[in-house]
């Protein structure tokens, strides 16, 4: 899964990333329906740092259209996590994490999110100085139902390469 902004970043829904690979492996193929967004949330400068920060986050398929939250008001409450952030001085990957798994633990609905805050590269004296890029991903997914595919996948694997 890809969002189109460069700057927004690929959602995870597997928690287990091993999961797919193991799927990969045994040629089993899995499927995720998801519907996936990504917004632009206000510059936040931490740090000293100005990072341009975007925000995806995915759905499971099949919801209301009611169960939806606007993009404008996703971008208001994450900045309203990391601007209430009781220790500003703790590292930026710090207040990220803590301000994405407010935003999920707010919106039930939101099956996964992802977070890339950048800080565009400058010249000084001539040089090129590349800042600093943080990614936070954070989902949930239905063990039963990945996790168990995946292990019944694992097992026919192993049972397969046994055989040979």
């Amino acid at each position: 899964m890809k969002f189109q902004n460069s700057r927004m970043m690929r959602v995870v829904i597997c928690a287990a990333m091993g999961c797919m690979g193991a799927f990969a492996q045994s040629g089993q193929t899995v499927s995720v329906a998801t519907v996936n967004s990504s917004y632009p949330v206000p510059n936040q400068t931490l740090s000293g740092y100005n990072f341009a920060v975007g925000l995806g986050v995915s759905y499971p398929v099949g919801l209301s259209a009611s169960s939806y939250v606007s993009g404008k008001q996703l971008a208001a409450d994450l900045q309203g996590f990391v601007s209430g952030y009781p220790n500003p001085s703790d590292p930026p990957e710090a207040i990220f994490s803590t301000a994405l798994s407010a935003l999920l633990g707010k919106y039930s609905q939101i099956a996964a999110g992802a977070l890339t805050a950048e800080v565009a590269p400058v010249v000084s004296g001539g040089v090129l100085v590349v800042g600093p890029t943080i990614t936070v991903e954070i989902g949930t997914v239905s063990t039963t139902a990945v996790l168990g595919s995946a292990q019944s996948a694992l097992k026919k694997a192993t049972s397969q390469q046994s055989a040979k």
